[in-house]
């Protein structure tokens, strides 16, 4: 019997493909989108695994070192406003579908 967590992951996947970009595509769109510095005035605590801070940390350091000035939890911030902003529609209507068995 499938769980509500496996239906929901197997289709995020088949309705929500992530667009697909160039080599050169990314190259442009990746600063743009992921290495903006923005001001984090509302500032809220998540938690992530070591393994992840420790890859993050690792590379903003190195884009420190060409420049570029972001946070940890800048880069973090603009990875999921950017994952959120993909997959609104999928996550709205997977959010009601969600809410309405609930009730």
């Amino acid at each position: 019997m499938e769980t509500k967590e496996s239906c929901t992951q197997g289709n995020a996947a088949q309705e929500a493909p992530a667009p697909k970009y160039t080599p050169d595509q990314l190259a442009t769109l990746y600063p743009e989108i992921f290495l903006k510095r923005n001001e984090l005035k509302n500032r809220q605590s998540v938690y992530v695994s070591k393994d992840v801070h420790t890859a993050i940390t690792r590379l903003v350091h190195v884009f420190a070192l060409d420049g570029v000035e972001i946070s940890v939890g800048g880069f973090i911030d603009n990875i999921l406003a950017n994952h959120m902003d993909i997959f609104r529609e999928h996550l709205t209507s997977l959010q009601k579908k969600l809410l309405e068995e609930l009730r």
